[in-house]
């Protein structure tokens, strides 16, 4: 487990410690609730985000495989002629 999951638990858990305490303390109001609600959103997005830079960093399991591994080559292309009327008229080009 990496910090940033670490730290994204640690919001989940101050998180659930607002809620305890406004229970407690009789503050969990419907507005609350509201602007806990859209808290919590938020840290559903963070979370992804903590997620994100491990699951891109890392290799694919199992690697190895030719697909994953061969150079990329380049492809020549064939001499480029230029438009013909015909082919600017085919295309729907106003004014060809």
């Amino acid at each position: 487990m990496n910090g940033l999951q670490k730290f994204y638990i640690g919001l989940w858990v101050g998180f659930g410690l607002v809620i305890a305490g406004l229970a407690v303390s009789g503050n969990l109001t419907m507005l609350a609730l509201t602007v806990l609600g859209f808290t919590a959103f938020g840290l559903v997005f963070t979370g992804m985000m903590c997620v994100l830079p491990t699951t891109v960093n890392h290799p694919i399991m199992g690697t190895g495989t030719p697909e994953l591994t061969r150079p990329v080559t380049r492809v020549k292309a064939g001499p480029q002629r230029p438009p013909q009327r015909a082919d600017r008229a085919r295309s729907g080009v106003v004014g060809a």
